[in-house]
């Protein structure tokens, strides 16, 4: 960890902590280490998920699994940290912030409100690749049909394929065991 010091108005300023990945850290009268540490996990969290999505083999549904938890874990963290900016620190900071501050802050609140989409999309992701039984449509077709069914699909429908048509190949093998 880095830090920055402060050196004007010490009474007044407090020292901010500049943290990987972190683009600033600007003086003031307010503490706002814990906002830094929290906003550090996020960042850490999502170049981990970046990452693990870009490597994980797509028929490897226990990793999947864990990473699908992972992110109900790390999304409720981030709803319940903004639901809390949103309710404490951005009314407070609105009072107070002259004009192109709040030009800043109405910039900032534009930039969450599109956060929550994206959490649930990135959660419906997670719910198809470990849960989806869209395989059900390739059940049964020639393999030649099924390859040029996945080109013309695209690269997600080939992920969800690949990512779940043995587990739905195993509940229609139960399904059907007296047929």
């Amino acid at each position: 960890m880095t830090t920055t010091h402060t050196t004007t108005q010490a009474t007044e300023n407090v020292e901010q902590w500049r943290l990987p990945r972190q683009a600033a850290a600007p003086e003031g009268p307010v503490d706002v280490k814990m906002m830094y540490v929290m906003h550090h996990a996020f960042r850490r969290d999502l170049v981990m998920f970046a990452e693990a999505a870009a490597v994980t083999p797509a028929d490897d549904r226990e990793v999947w699994r864990a990473l699908s938890r992972r992110w109900q874990i790390f999304s409720e963290i981030l709803h319940h940290h903004h639901s809390g900016e949103d309710a404490g620190l951005w009314p407070w900071l609105l009072r107070v912030a002259d004009a192109d501050e709040r030009a800043t802050l109405d910039a900032m609140e534009a930039e969450h409100a599109e956060i929550d989409p994206i959490l649930s999309a990135c959660a419906k992701g997670f719910e198809r690749v470990t849960t989806a039984t869209d395989p059900w449509i390739a059940h049964e077709l020639p393999s030649d049909a099924v390859a040029e069914l996945l080109t013309d699909a695209g690269t997600p429908m080939r992920v969800i394929w690949l990512a779940t048509r043995r587990r739905f190949e195993r509940l229609d093998a139960r399904a059907t065991r007296h047929v």
